[in-house]
C-alpha cells in the first residue's frame, strides 16, 4: 500500500511539474526526442527517492527470500545426502556380492580343472563305465 502511494504521488508531482511547463511554454516547442530525454532524466531522481522511501521493505522482503531459499536448500541437502548414502550402501552390498560370485566362479573353474585331470588320466575303459554310470546303458 505505501509503495502505490508513493507511486501515484510521484506521478502526480510529475504531471504537476510538466504541466507547469506546458503552461509556461516551456515545452511548447520541443521536439518528442527532447521530451523523452527530459523524461528518462527524470527517472534517475524518481527511483532514488522510490527507492529511499522503500529501502526497508525491500530489504526485509530480500532478507525473507533469502532465508526461505536457505531453508530449501538444506532441507535439498539433507535429502541428497541421503539418497547418496543408501547408494553407497546398496554399492557395498553389489560388491559383497560379485566377491561372493567371483569366489564361486574360481571354485568352478578349479572342480572342472581337477575333472579335466581326472578325465585325463582314466582309461578308456574307465571313461565308458563312468558314462554308462551316469547316463544309463
Amino acid at each position: 500500500m505505501k509503495r502505490i502511494i508513493v507511486i501515484v504521488l510521484s506521478i502526480i508531482l510529475i504531471l504537476a511539474i510538466i504541466g507547469y511547463l506546458w503552461e509556461s511554454g516551456v515545452l511548447q516547442d520541443l521536439e518528442w526526442e527532447t521530451l523523452s530525454m527530459i523524461a528518462a532524466a527524470a527517472a534517475g531522481p524518481y527511483m532514488a527517492f522510490k527507492n529511499w522511501i522503500l529501502h526497508k521493505d525491500n530489504t526485509d522482503r530480500i532478507i525473507d527470500k533469502h532465508s526461505l531459499i536457505e531453508k530449501k536448500e538444506k532441507i535439498h541437502r539433507s535429502d541428497t545426502d541421503e539418497k547418496i548414502k543408501e547408494r553407497e550402501n546398496k554399492i557395498k552390498e553389489l560388491n559383497k556380492e560379485i566377491e561372493l560370485l567371483d569366489t564361486k566362479v574360481e571354485l568352478l573353474e578349479a572342480k572342472k580343472t581337477k575333472i579335466d585331470k581326472e578325465v585325463k588320466d582314466m582309461s578308456l575303459d574307465e571313461v565308458k563305465n563312468e558314462a554308462v554310470n551316469l547316463f544309463g546303458s
